[in-house]
């Protein structure tokens, strides 16, 4: 495992952690907030999505997201030796959309929601998991959306996207139990401030035709 590209993506992920962390308007979401941090490694995540907390105008709000992720892109270069970060921008303008870090061996891209800004709940912060700190031989502390809001969001990727890797979080929020109201009540922002419409989101018409031992079976 060591010696994948997944684990050297993750490695290179959890020394760019601390360098986002300098700046208070972004929280960690996601997998990678689960899995490292929420949940104690049950997999590994490769990927930095965060969110905006500030409520403001969007313009606004875009500005400041450019200008944090501008100094994130210099943090890190300045103090994670080897690595080169390129921006994306929002196509027709000057404002930033995310950054790829390309370190020696492994690539990381870093993504804030541009569409849903704020948090339903007061982010938390939390120190990595002892399996994932164990791993990689580092500590590591950062603010992250609270529990409740990390799976309402996952939820709704879940539905939207149904990756593999959305559905095995999923599985393991149900494993362990953890649903609840304030859960429910995220999930229910989540949806409603989705790009798409609800109906699109919640109703599926999901073929695996080939995947199962029964014809035309759709879940």
């Amino acid at each position: 495992m060591i010696n994948t590209v997944y684990f050297k993506q993750a490695e290179l992920l959890l020394r760019i952690i601390p360098l986002i962390d300098k700046e208070a308007v972004f929280a960690l979401k996601g997998g990678t907030a689960i899995n490292f941090f929420v949940r104690d490694l049950p997999r590994i995540s490769v990927d930095i999505d965060l969110v905006y907390l500030p409520i403001g105008e969007r313009d606004v709000s875009l500005r400041e997201i450019t200008s944090s992720l501008i100094r994130i892109s210099r943090g890190i270069e300045s103090n994670i030796p080897g690595t080169k970060v390129m921006s994306r921008k929002i196509r027709g303008s000057d404002f930033l959309s995310g950054l790829f870090v390309q370190g020696q061996e492994a690539l990381v891209k870093i993504e804030p929601n541009l569409v849903i800004r704020g948090s339903v709940y007061s982010p938390a912060r939390r120190v990595i998991s002892s399996k994932a700190g164990d791993l990689f031989e580092i500590s590591v502390e950062c603010q992250l959306l609270s529990e409740n809001e990390l799976y309402a969001g996952k939820i709704c990727a879940a539905l939207d996207r149904q990756h593999p890797r959305d559905i095995f979080d999923i599985m393991m929020l149900l494993k362990h139990g953890n649903f609840n109201a304030a859960m429910r009540k995220a999930f229910i922002v989540y949806l409603i401030s989705h790009e798409r419409p609800m109906e699109e989101v919640l109703i599926r018409d999901l073929s695996i035709s080939g995947l199962s031992s029964k014809p035309n079976f759709k879940a």
